[in-house]
């Protein structure tokens, strides 16, 4: 039974956001990564990296790197390498492949989805298969990474917008 008196939902302020950015927090996306710090896009401001352990909050406009991305639509990594994070941006039609060790962020490469596919859109999300087959999910386009081959296959489907990928058991 739900007690509306007291509901299941808290509200987090993350003071440190409103300390850097000057605004209450208003926050589209956020993922955790392998060490414990927390990805998040920002609406109207874009990509932050809280740092819970110090209430430290780095910033986009603090790493030129990062700067470049801006904000964000979709993130995760992959089980074969956690410390290799993909960014898809939420205003290029590109995704960032970085590697992230403590506060060292670095650039190991960055798709063009419009090589793999012209008109693709930005990457709404990605998903690994039990196979480690890589998906992603563009706003024109359903894309995959075989595991084991560093090439992308537009994958031909008429199925209209893709809004999620699952696997069954």
């Amino acid at each position: 039974m739900i007690d509306v008196r007291r509901p299941p939902i808290e509200n987090y302020p993350l003071l440190a956001i409103k300390d850097l950015s000057g605004f209450t927090p208003n926050i589209n996306m956020m993922y955790k990564d392998y060490e414990g710090d927390i990805w998040f896009n920002q609406i109207n401001w874009g990509l932050g990296i809280y740092h819970p352990t110090g209430e430290h909050i780095l910033s986009h406009t603090d790493h030129p790197l990062l700067k470049e991305v801006g904000m964000i639509h979709s993130i995760r990594h992959w089980n074969g390498n956690p410390h290799e994070i993909w960014v898809g941006a939420e205003t290029q039609e590109a995704i960032y492949c970085l590697n992230k060790r403590g506060n060292d962020i670095r650039l190991k490469r960055k798709i063009e989805l419009n090589d793999i596919k012209k008109g693709s859109g930005i990457a709404h999300l990605m998903f690994e298969d039990s196979k480690y087959n890589r998906w992603i999910v563009a706003v024109n386009v359903l894309i995959i990474q075989y595991a084991g081959d560093d090439g992308f296959v537009p994958v031909d489907y008429d199925l209209g917008t893709v809004s999620g990928i699952a696997e069954d058991e």
